[in-house]
């Protein structure tokens, strides 16, 4: 395939990669999921105060949030674009990765076609499609920001020209997201394989990964030096990998983990892996593939999916270009039905690929109107000290919509009593009895409490069993989302 050709198809694995993120988000009616509505208060704590928002009197009932603000500047900025700023930030930027991906391909072959198939299996690894889409999450710059660096710096060892692009791009990524540390580990992984098979080490390129581990470890530090000094390193890990577990963002099922990268991708992939291993261990790209690889590997073992298996699709994807070399190789023997095999080929990766895509989207679980306008009711109805109850899920949409302090919300970190929050949470809804649940509101403070369809199933109840009692339970609001008012304390 000629290098032309590969760029126009390029474009094309682009646009239709940002034209069915547009349809998607137009489509959901200007709502999110429910976890886009932290991004969404950050958004308007930089606009009216130019800073991210560390102190939450909302969160949690009030507590301080570390965190990186990086991605959140940029979203402030696209949000000035009004009306579909948001939209189109949303939809463009994850959609990027094709040009990403084909970059970083290019440190592996010089064969247009086949980084052109490594761009469309990143573009549309299923997993990545779905995080990505209906969301505003920092997930969306950090892999583009993460694989741009990694394969800049592989570039930075035949061109020191590179080197202002690799800081730029490194430095937004550390003020973007904590994954600026597995970067860091694969670095150093790398330069130990590099150590053991006897290859030289690039000065230029260990100048660097030390400048970047201390830069990282800077940033890191300052952002979250306040929670880590309170929980410990440890204690912030452990939270986050329950609050992972929590939201159902972790299938540690190699099920469901083959399927949300897609089958064929993974194999060809892990073959690839395989032969750069066993083929290709002298080249430099190959063992920072390896490492990359090796480190997301142990971070998805280890119970860190979500995000890691959606970066652990990309190394795939430039794996695959090692295997499917190979098969075409073999091909290349057969004369006869050298094009035919070829075709079939193709075929066999891209379609089942790009229908297994298609088919994760859809299934986000979407702002529910109903919830927004009995949120909306609170903040206009309540007072402002109000504490409204509600699965963890739409935590950020009470602090967002109602303007209230939430019982418990998915940003986890600093939350010494994660799992006691959540069990009273549970408790709440499932208990039959008024004085338990008198007792949990009592605790936090709830002054009402949300109920829906969708709520119900959650805890597979048919209704809250205690609501009958007029003196301490009174139904304010019902439209699909039902507004309880906790009326009693216990005395």
């Amino acid at each position: 395939m000629q290098t032309k050709t590969a760029l126009v198809l390029l474009w094309c694995v682009f646009l239709l990669s940002f034209g069915i993120r547009l349809y998607y988000n137009f489509s959901a009616g200007g709502y999110f999921e429910p976890q886009a509505y932290y991004s969404l208060r950050q958004v308007e704590s930089v606009k009216r105060n130019f800073v991210t928002l560390y102190d939450d009197p909302l969160s949690f009932g009030g507590k301080f949030m570390p965190h990186l603000p990086g991605f959140y500047y940029l979203l402030a900025g696209a949000d000035m674009l009004q009306p579909y700023g948001l939209i189109i930030f949303a939809s463009i930027v994850p959609a990027l990765i094709a040009f990403v991906a084909y970059f970083f391909a290019g440190e592996i072959t010089s064969n247009p076609g086949l980084r052109l198939l490594a761009a469309f299996l990143a573009t549309y690894n299923p997993d990545f499609l779905q995080l990505t889409t209906n969301t505003l999450s920092p997930l969306m710059l950090t892999l583009l920001l993460f694989f741009f660096t990694a394969g800049l710096f592989l570039r930075l060892e035949r061109n020191k020209q590179l080197l202002p692009y690799l800081l730029i791009s490194s430095l937004l990524l550390a003020l973007t997201s904590l994954y600026s540390i597995v970067l860091v580990a694969g670095l150093w992984l790398y330069f130990g394989l590099i150590k053991l098979q006897g290859l030289k080490l690039q000065a230029r390129s260990l100048e660097f990964t030390i400048f970047y581990s201390i830069f990282t470890f800077i940033v890191g530090y300052l952002s979250f030096v306040k929670a880590s000094m309170s929980l410990g390193i440890a204690g912030l890990l452990v939270q986050a990998k329950r609050g992972l577990f929590t939201l159902n963002m972790v299938h540690i099922s190699w099920v469901s983990f083959f399927s949300g990268l897609g089958i064929l991708a993974v194999l060809f992939g892990i073959y690839g892996l395989y032969l750069a291993v066993q083929q290709d261990t002298k080249k430099r790209q190959a063992n920072f593939l390896i490492a990359l690889g090796l480190i997301l590997l142990g971070l998805i073992v280890a119970g860190f999916a979500g995000m890691p298996i959606a970066f652990f699709g990309f190394v795939l994807a430039m794996a695959s270009v090692y295997s499917v070399a190979a098969v075409l190789m073999y091909i290349q023997r057969l004369k006869s039905v050298r094009a035919l095999l070829t075709s079939a080929l193709i075929i066999l990766i891209v379609i089942p690929l790009f229908a297994s895509a298609i088919n994760g989207l859809g299934r986000t679980e979407l702002a529910r109107a109903d919830m927004v306008e009995a949120l909306s009711f609170i903040r206009e109805n309540s007072p402002q000290d109000s504490v409204v109850m509600a699965p963890l899920k739409y935590g950020h949409m009470i602090s967002y919509f109602a303007n209230r302090s939430n019982v418990a919300d998915s940003n986890f970190l600093n939350s010494g009593d994660l799992e006691v929050r959540l069990n009273a949470i549970h408790s709440a809804y499932t208990t039959v009895y008024e004085t338990e649940a008198l007792s949990i509101f009592e605790k936090y403070g709830v002054k009402y409490i949300l109920v829906n369809p969708e709520i119900l199933s959650e805890f597979q109840i048919p209704s809250l069993r205690y609501v009958g009692d007029a003196k301490c339970f009174k139904k304010v609001y019902d439209s699909g989302t039902a507004i309880y008012e906790v009326l009693c304390r216990l005395k």
